[in-house]
């Protein structure tokens, strides 16, 4: 079985190099920065959400183009 590394908000601000507040912003449909192409999260808990590290680094390489 292969398992995919998920990596949590903190790590996501760091591989990105965006605030918190941002990756807030893009992931809001309600904002004016949403970006429909940024990889969804993904419940952990009843409180944690993460997201795969594969997806992320594939929506910054799109993001180069």
């Amino acid at each position: 079985m292969v398992y995919k590394k998920v990596v949590r908000r903190s790590e996501l601000k760091i591989i990105t190099a965006l605030s918190l507040a941002t990756l807030s912003d893009i992931q809001n449909p309600k904002s004016p920065r949403f970006d429909p192409s940024f990889p969804p999260k993904i419940r952990l808990g009843a409180r944690a959400v993460g997201w795969f590290l594969e997806d992320v680094l594939s929506w910054l390489e799109s993001r180069k183009a």
